[in-house]
């Protein structure tokens, strides 16, 4: 089952952007070229959850260990 964490909804380029303290412009061009996990609402805004995120940060630092912070391991 899903925690409350990984159901959460983030709406809107801006603040997915916020969460890695990134612009909406990095957000847009991860989707476009990182497979970001993110998805468009009928009314155009993107989101994704905490979970997808997660899931995404993992997965880039499996294929990429210089994304690892010291700390991290």
């Amino acid at each position: 089952p899903m925690t409350h964490t990984e159901a959460s909804i983030i709406i809107g380029l801006e603040e997915i952007g916020g969460m890695f303290n990134r612009s909406r412009w990095s957000v847009a061009r991860w989707i476009r070229k990182e497979a970001f996990p993110a998805a468009r609402l009928p009314d155009g805004r993107w989101f994704t959850t905490m979970g997808l995120i997660e899931a995404w940060c993992m997965e880039r630092r499996a294929h990429d260990p210089l994304l690892i912070r010291p700390g991290e391991e």
